[in-house]
């Protein structure tokens, strides 16, 4: 009955973990690509800002925070991953039938011993978005 109740609240961790990971790779994808895009057009709105010559105009500190809030949402991301595994590492441990009761054939046993936090991610939510910046993408 304990490991009942134990298998209750890794699985509520793992569901809330797997969102908030899921968020926040959102919100950090959506970052980098909106910085990218902007030091695209940045070197012909403002190009002493491109190169760094600007005088401390507003186009290159809007750069600068774009840069820094992308590396503030990357450090979260990397937390999320550790709360993913550490919750995923929780369940494994209650045995590999308890496990099957959450994962639900959606990853074998041999498979989970492998994945990082974004394979994870992927399989339990059946997630195809663009991940990490489109490491999934096929060229």
């Amino acid at each position: 009955m304990e490991e009942d109740k134990e298998l209750c609240r890794l699985s509520m961790k793992l569901g809330s973990a797997l969102n908030k990971y899921g968020f926040v790779n959102d919100y950090w994808i959506t970052l980098e690509n909106m910085s990218e895009n902007y030091d695209f057009i940045l070197e012909d709105i403002d190009p002493g800002a491109f190169t760094g010559w600007s005088d401390d105009k507003i186009t290159e500190k809007a750069s600068e925070m774009l840069r820094v809030t992308g590396e503030l949402f990357e450090k979260m991301l990397e937390d999320c991953e550790r709360d993913l595994l550490d919750a995923v590492a929780g369940i494994a441990a209650l045995g590999e039938e308890k496990a099957r009761l959450v994962w639900e054939d959606t990853v074998s046993w041999e498979e989970l011993v492998d994945m990082d936090a974004e394979e994870i991610y992927m399989r339990l939510t059946g997630g195809e978005e663009e991940m990490e910046g489109g490491e999934d993408e096929e060229e």
